[in-house]
């Protein structure tokens, strides 16, 4: 996404990228590219790319028009154009979120909420504030965490030879033999996604590298320091009793407290604060659960309005 207008004219934000949707079964590949406005001509908006045979990567289709109003295919064997869709008279689905306060810190929708909240005001300083300040934090924890890998709670990386070339999958199985009901319950308990919903998960989530706290107490170390004694001493099996003041000194040694286990709470980020949710997962079906049907809201007309997740 890019911002047109920073220096003159109007704010604008413009889509600029490649789409690439492959079918397995057909073997049939749809390029797509997000053209941005030139300097001098051109037009927002714009879309170009063709649809292809994988295996021969010969074009069969030409793909054209604005993304926000009339598209075109054109067959290429025979010239013919035809309009494919048009997105003016579309009845948009408005995105979903839980509330903000069910949400987790890290959670996107939260992390840059203050951002997105300024970015519709058009107070640029406060957006641009809130996202160095978020950006800088993200940098000093890299810092921190050093030659330490980060790993993702939701993701894994992909498998050598993936015939979708992704470089990440989801870190869960979903069965699809299985019934709808099912599939449904297995990627709900992925993470929590509808309002109301809690973590359906008793298994307490592993800490990243980067959050574990630096003040947690040390390991006893008189036992290492025993087993150390004994090596010493010549690696006798038999005691001969050189080791008893030792092991006196451990047995009188104040014992170390275990630390608490660790809550979401004491792993707070300094960004946002933690929120506690309060629901239960009976809230679900109170407030839309999965077996509520999807619903279509009329187009306003104001499609280059910038939207955000309603929540």
């Amino acid at each position: 996404m890019y911002a047109r207008g920073i220096l003159f004219g109007k704010m604008k934000y413009e889509l600029g990228d490649h789409a690439v949707v492959r079918c397995p079964e057909t073997g049939l590949e749809a390029d797509i590219e997000f053209k941005v406005k030139g300097w001098v001509g051109g037009t927002y908006n714009a879309i170009g790319g063709y649809i292809k045979d994988s295996k021969t990567g010969k074009n069969l289709y030409e793909l054209s028009g604005l993304w926000n109003a009339q598209m075109y295919i054109k067959d290429l064997s025979t010239g013919q154009k035809e309009l494919l869709f048009d997105a003016s008279h579309a009845k948009p689905s408005v995105p979903k979120s839980r509330p903000l306060e069910e949400q987790a810190p890290r959670e996107s929708q939260k992390l840059w909420h203050t951002t997105t909240a300024a970015i519709k005001k058009a107070d640029q300083k406060t957006a641009t504030d809130e996202k160095s300040r978020i950006e800088d934090e993200q940098r000093k924890e890299a810092a921190e965490r050093g030659d330490q890998e980060w790993k993702p709670k939701l993701f894994r990386a992909a498998p050598p030879g993936d015939e979708q070339s992704l470089d990440w999958v989801i870190d869960a199985e979903v069965d699809h033999t299985a019934p709808v009901e099912k599939q449904i319950e297995q990627i709900l308990a992925i993470a929590p996604i509808l309002p109301g919903q809690t973590s359906q998960s008793s298994k307490q989530q592993p800490v990243p590298q980067h959050q574990i706290p630096q003040n947690l107490p040390l390991e006893d170390p008189a036992p290492q320091k025993q087993a150390q004694q004994q090596q010493a001493a010549g690696g006798d099996l038999i005691d001969f009793g050189q080791n008893e003041e030792a092991a006196h000194k451990t047995q009188s040694a104040p014992q170390v407290q275990e630390p608490e286990e660790m809550t979401s709470s004491s792993l707070q980020q300094p960004l946002v604060p933690t929120q506690t949710s309060q629901t239960t997962p009976a809230a679900i079906g109170r407030r839309g659960g999965y077996g509520d049907p999807i619903r279509r809201m009329d187009s306003t007309g104001a499609e280059d309005v910038f939207h955000d997740a309603e929540s």
